[in-house]
């Protein structure tokens, strides 16, 4: 375990915050210039124009991307300034209000329990997102692993599409505990398999470390070994010479 608070944690995640903002103000921009709201009956949106709607969640990882760039500190301790920071931004802007305003009402309403578990599910996702991020831009990372991260990003991207795809699947769409079931599976599915993959990677960067240290220490101890021969064979030929002259 180690303390966030030595790494002056608590501000970056209020600068990851104000990085959050910035990203979201630029999906509506976008999401507002190519998909205007038309006014009229309201329509069922087909899949592909979904599709292409949750492509600007790319916006996100690229939030992400320039915050771990600039985040000091090991690769844990970016990952989790960067989550939390970007969860804690969504959950204020999302969540909080309804569950400040109608939690403390007089009547008991489930949809308070179920926000509440989105939040939690959601804090998984992000810690998830910025793992998968931070792996992505590894210049180190294996070629075998490059695939897997990507897919993985790309799931968690288009996470959103959730309810359509069931939908499609199921014939109805999901709602309430069922869709907060499917959501948690998703994403605690993603979440171990990416965990998995850093344990492994980490495990063969480690192992690679180690032979090349035991490498270099070998060639040191032969090279002094090599130096001590030499110093033994001068100071022989040192002793044998005033013997000769003699």
């Amino acid at each position: 375990m180690f303390p966030l608070t030595e790494y002056g944690a608590f501000w970056k995640c209020v600068q990851v915050g104000g990085m959050y903002l910035l990203v979201q103000l630029c999906k509506m921009l976008l999401l507002a210039t190519f998909f205007p709201t038309l006014d009229g009956p309201l329509e069922a949106s087909g899949l592909l124009t979904e599709l292409v709607k949750t492509t600007v969640d790319f916006g996100d990882v690229m939030g992400m991307s320039v915050v771990l760039s600039r985040v000091p500190g090991a690769g844990h301790i970016k990952v989790l300034i960067t989550g939390l920071g970007w969860a804690a931004a969504d959950l204020l802007l999302t969540r909080a209000l309804p569950l400040w305003v109608g939690a403390r009402g007089l009547e008991f309403d489930w949809k308070y329990i179920q926000i509440s578990l989105d939040a939690n599910i959601s804090l998984v996702h992000h810690l998830n997102l910025a793992l998968l991020v931070w792996l992505w831009w590894r210049v180190d990372l294996a070629p075998p692993v490059r695939p897997i991260a990507a897919v993985l990003l790309a799931g968690c991207v288009y996470r959103p599409l959730l309810p359509q795809v069931l939908t499609l699947l199921m014939g109805s769409q999901p709602a309430g505990f069922t869709l907060l079931a499917a959501n948690a599976t998703t994403t605690l599915c993603t979440a171990l398999i990416a965990s998995h993959t850093k344990a492994w990677w980490l495990s063969k960067e480690e192992a690679t470390t180690w032979r090349h240290s035991a490498l270099k220490k070998m060639v040191k101890e032969v090279v002094e070994a090599v130096k001590a021969a030499e110093d033994k064979k001068i100071s022989v030929c040192c002793g044998v010479v005033p013997a000769v002259c003699m």
